[in-house]
């Protein structure tokens, strides 16, 4: 769960949790997917600093979406080859 606050510390939090419970959805092999919008995406983005959910994303065990996320260029390199941006506005 989220605040909401506007931080990096806040989505940072959030990220640390996150990364709990996709870990324990994860560990019986299982499959998972996480939504994330607006600063929800970083959220996400933070989470898979973790190598194994990183590895998860990479072997199509976890599915990332997000929706109205405003990257910056050094957290596309966290979710590489699925950070695409649209150029409609």
């Amino acid at each position: 769960r989220w605040d909401g606050a506007n931080s990096d510390v806040s989505r940072r939090k959030a990220a640390s949790r996150l990364r709990s419970v996709l870990r324990a959805a994860l560990k019986n092999d299982d499959k998972a997917a996480v939504i994330g919008h607006s600063h929800g995406g970083n959220v996400i983005a933070f989470a898979l600093e973790d190598p194994a959910l990183a590895r998860a994303q990479s072997t199509g065990k976890l599915k990332v979406i997000s929706v109205g996320t405003p990257f910056l260029p050094a957290r596309r390199r966290l979710i590489p080859g699925r950070c695409k941006t649209s150029s409609r506005a």
